[in-house]
């Protein structure tokens, strides 16, 4: 889903390359769906002209690789009415090349129709700008349509055949419900996703018994069984700390009842303080209201740069973060400059909102003032001067599969 540039964190999002990410997360699982065989074809098309107007803006991020990228793709498709591959399907532990400037790419005639698979396709994308078809598993399959408006912002919808035995995946797949409200300060986020999965989120049973996840963290006990979750959960990363750099991580829980969710916490830090020599140490954090929680951080843990990891219990979510100001972000109120002009819904996305059990939102324009902030003059081009956000909904419809909408707005 990320075109990167030369710091190697700064995403740039792309319609096909967001295809990919949803394709590969469930690829190798099953479906149970029968299709038409030719819908299980991997098969991209895309209006050469609309594609340009994307990519015009992501050359311009000069001496990055995805401007390079970009450019050489421009070239390729300026005298393209349409850009169309068709690739063969991977070797055994291998993948396709889904580059666009690989030879499984050309340009065709729009009114070029040689074969019922392009007929096929072309039906299926109709008015849309671009469609992708994509076989997931052994019979289940992707397809999304894709527009971009007139100044470059993109705009994807489409479908998911959801895997029968998605693993560690289900954490991924919507439910019908819609997840609990935020814990995470939606106004402070630079990145936050939410999710209610359709099976809940059985933890426990996704960490292998002895592996070093379940010996350093000792989740599997009552900490995350299900009884003691309701099923949403969160993950965000918040701006970096004041005297830090990078951005912190910060994930949430929500929970049934507080207090045996903290007793069972309790039990899980008593094991790994006697598993490892390390110590908790209390840290209090505050909440709305002027109000404190009493909750604790790991300062003697130097695995990762500035990591020192922290958790807190609310009356709605166990919280755990990088770092303590990941906490601390993620309980703030929200910001009085941003409560009403950030966001702006008409009916037609407050009831997508409203139906999605799925939801993740990248602020461009947030990490681009992250970027600037802690590198002055020497940042380099960043992706939120054109874009302003990332957004992504998933919903589970009635006929068993999944709706997927995406869009990536350009600044105003």
């Amino acid at each position: 889903m990320a075109l990167e540039t030369s710091s190697g964190r700064r995403p740039a999002l792309a319609a096909i390359a967001l295809s990919m990410l949803v394709a590969t997360l469930f690829a190798g699982c099953r479906s149970g769906e029968s299709d038409d065989p030719l819908l299980r074809e991997r098969v991209v098309s895309i209006d050469g002209e609309a594609l340009s107007r994307f990519l015009v803006h992501i050359a311009q991020l000069e001496g990055t690789p995805a401007a390079g990228y970009s450019r050489r793709l421009l070239d390729h498709v300026a005298s393209c009415g349409e850009l169309w591959a068709h690739f063969d399907a991977p070797e055994p532990n291998g993948e396709p090349s889904l580059a666009f400037d690989s030879p499984a790419f050309d340009c065709r005639d729009h009114s070029a129709e040689t074969s019922d698979l392009v007929a096929l396709v072309r039906a299926h994308r109709g008015a849309a700008d671009g469609f992708l078809s994509w076989p997931i598993g052994e019979d289940g399959r992707l397809e999304l349509r894709l527009d971009v408006d007139p100044e470059g912002g993109l705009e994807i919808a489409g479908a998911l055949v959801p895997p029968s035995d998605p693993g560690a995946f289900s954490l991924f797949i919507p439910g019908s419900d819609a997840p609990d409200a935020p814990v995470v300060a939606p106004s402070a986020a630079l990145v936050h996703l939410r999710m209610r999965p359709a099976q809940g989120i059985g933890l426990s049973n996704l960490i292998p018994a002895g592996s070093q996840a379940d010996r350093l963290f000792a989740l599997k006990g009552r900490l995350l069984e299900g009884a003691l979750l309701t099923g949403t959960w969160e993950f965000a990363f918040m701006p970096p700390a004041p005297d830090g750099e990078i951005p912190l991580a910060v994930g949430a829980l929500h929970h049934r009842l507080a207090g045996p969710l903290e007793e069972a916490l309790d039990e899980a830090l008593s094991q790994l303080e006697t598993t490892w020599p390390i110590h908790r140490s209390p840290r209090p954090f505050p909440i709305a209201g002027g109000a404190t929680l009493e909750g604790g951080c790991f300062l003697d843990l130097p695995l990762l740069p500035e990591l020192a990891p922290c958790w807190v219990v609310t009356p709605d979510a166990l919280l755990i973060g990088y770092r303590g100001e990941a906490i601390d972000a993620a309980l703030a109120p929200p910001a009085v400059s941003s409560a009403a002009g950030e966001r702006t819904s008409d009916r037609e996305e407050a009831a997508r909102d409203a139906r999605a059990a799925g939801r993740l939102e990248i602020h461009l324009d947030r990490l681009k003032r992250v970027d600037e902030k802690r590198l002055g003059a020497d940042a380099p081009p960043h992706p939120g001067r054109f874009f302003s956000r990332f957004e992504l909904r998933m919903a589970a419809e009635g006929d068993g599969r999944i709706s997927i909408y995406a869009r990536l707005r350009r600044n105003p």
